[in-house]
């Protein structure tokens, strides 16, 4: 830890510099993205249209689809945060099974692309 960290006087302004990003105009640089990729909101079965900004191959910024006719560009905060709950460390990433009531969760990668695939 710096001295200036420990007296409370780094901002940190590097990490909390605008830019302006064509569709959504000022935000912060860290949420503009590189691309939009076209996409469903996976939380419910509604099936809202939405974008996901893609930066440096992570999303960083979530937005309505505005040509989507069941949300018309509109998210509810679930879909707003969509964003986010793709880059956890928790999230599974392939089928897991428990044996036995452990509660240890072993891979079953293998088996399941072998009984879906052949």
């Amino acid at each position: 830890m710096t001295l200036k960290e420990m007296l409370g006087l780094d901002t940190r302004a590097d990490r909390y510099t605008y830019g302006v990003d064509p569709v959504a105009g000022y935000v912060s640089s860290q949420k503009i993205p590189d691309r939009w990729v076209s996409t469903t909101c996976g939380y419910c079965s509604v099936g809202c249209g939405m974008f996901i900004g893609v930066k440096d191959g992570r999303a960083v910024s979530v937005r309505g689809n505005p040509d989507h006719p069941v949300n018309r560009g509109m998210l509810c905060p679930k879909g707003l945060s969509e964003h986010h709950a793709i880059a956890t460390d928790n999230r599974a990433r392939y089928p897991l099974l428990r044996r036995g009531g452990s509660m240890q969760r072993q891979s079953i990668l293998r088996r399941f692309i072998r009984l879906r695939f052949g």
